[in-house]
């Protein structure tokens, strides 16, 4: 039975190493000249760094058991680095419970309710009745108009823009849900575990085709027949893990309503500045910028989750947001970028100069980001779609999580088992 698998990010990388360690004849095709998808990294020099920032979390299970079955456990590093958050031209701590009864903009009645909800958040479950309510709408009732106002308003605002009054309450909660104190790195980045899955992929009999992109997808007799610059070629089955509306293209699966749900979700597409610089700008490696008047709604500081020295001592800053994908801020060159985020990243630290900046790189990606209104489930597609044989899935259907490479491996697993070929 031969499978190809469309997409070589983390779904479709672990895909194919799962199936061809089961001895099945794999084929993976990837568009782009190098692995990874939206957790791809870039040359620095000699040193590999992911294009939009990445940790693992401490618990999260199966990227970490995904690590440790690839011999790469010597490269995990737990670290517990600090969190910060930018409101009125302050930067306060906020990492622990006692960051947050610190936080001077709230009062202490609001401090502790912050506090405290957060923490029945966190441990709530079930939490399928958090899809009926907005999010804003849920914490003004339960946090409190000042906590909303101060903290929640400007952070979904800033990452959705005009749907944040949209954005359901599970989403919130998820992200919530997600949060440890403690962190997990690969040294060498995420392009260590990419080199890794495709060496083992190959090894076990796999293939896996860089540059080679899919243009259509068609059915004929018993067989799906993949087409593209390379030609065609004939599978027994096949695993998507592009963004639905990309596969809404290749694909005509002659169904109405499974092809409305391939379009049926609204995405933002993310941009991210990255700037190297000789030296560190804070203490924090993760900045929530509470002021919507930015125009990034995060500043992450690599250097204090993995040392400079590991970077022949550079730091390394991203600068994050999500925008439609026809805002014209796509169409900035990475200095452009950097001269209009320059004032506001002196807000943050005011005696930056420009001499200590020794490089910027900028990249782009659409599809990044769900907007996860009412009635997001019921309008996914489904993994198994009206084609036998064919297993389509994406980072939208990992809901209620939110985006992550660890939900991107189990994502590898339900995708095998809709194929129901293990």
């Amino acid at each position: 039975m031969n499978i190809g698998i469309i997409g070589g990010g983390i779904t479709g990388l672990t895909a194919a190493y799962k199936l061809s360690r089961k001895g099945y004849p794999v084929v993976l095709f990837e568009g782009e000249s190098s692995l990874g998808g939206s957790a791809r990294t870039f040359s620095t020099n000699k040193y590999p760094l992911e294009c939009f920032y990445h940790h693992i979390f401490s618990d999260d299970r199966a990227i970490i058991s995904l690590i440790k079955d690839l011999g790469l456990s010597d490269y995990l590093v737990e670290v517990a680095p600090r969190t910060g958050l930018y409101y009125q031209d302050n930067l306060y701590p906020f990492t622990s419970p006692l960051d947050i009864l610190r936080f001077s903009s709230l009062d202490i009645f609001s401090r502790a309710r912050l506090g405290l909800v957060s923490a029945y958040l966190k441990y709530l479950s079930p939490w399928e009745t958090l899809q009926d309510i907005g999010a804003l709408e849920w914490c003004r009732q339960y946090f409190g108009q000042s906590v909303t106002k101060i903290v929640w308003e400007p952070l979904l605002s800033s990452k959705f823009g005009k749907y944040a009054d949209q954005i359901i309450m599970s989403w919130l909660w998820a992200r919530l849900k997600k949060r440890s104190f403690n962190l997990v790195y690969i040294k060498g980045s995420l392009k260590v575990l990419f080199d890794k899955l495709e060496e083992r992929i190959r090894r076990q009999g796999g293939q896996v085709r860089l540059g080679t992109r899919v243009e259509r997808v068609t059915r004929e007799n018993r067989y799906l027949k993949v087409h593209g610059d390379f030609g065609e070629e004939c599978f027994d089955r096949i695993i998507s893990t592009i963004a639905p509306p990309i596969l809404a293209k290749i694909v005509d699966f002659e169904d109405n309503e499974y092809q409305w749900r391939l379009t049926g979700v609204k995405y933002l597409s993310a941009s991210t500045l990255v700037v190297k610089t000789k030296e560190m700008l804070t203490d924090y490696y993760w900045i929530n910028i509470n002021d919507t008047s930015f125009p990034f709604l995060a500043m992450v500081e690599q250097g204090n989750l993995i040392s400079p020295a590991y970077y022949g001592g550079y730091n390394y800053l991203y600068f994050g947001n999500y925008w439609p994908s026809d805002d014209l801020r796509f169409s900035w060159s990475a200095q452009e970028t950097f001269k209009k985020y320059l004032p506001y990243i002196r807000k943050i630290r005011p005696d930056l100069k420009e001499s200590l900046v020794e490089d910027v790189y900028k990249f782009d990606a659409p599809y990044a980001q769900p907007v996860v209104d009412r009635g997001y489930k019921d309008r996914l597609p489904g993994l198994i779609t009206p084609w036998t044989g064919l297993a389509a899935g994406s980072i939208a259907n990992i809901y209620p999580w939110d985006r992550g490479i660890n939900y991107s491996v189990t994502l590898a697993d339900d995708l095998i088992n809709a194929l129901g070929v293990l």
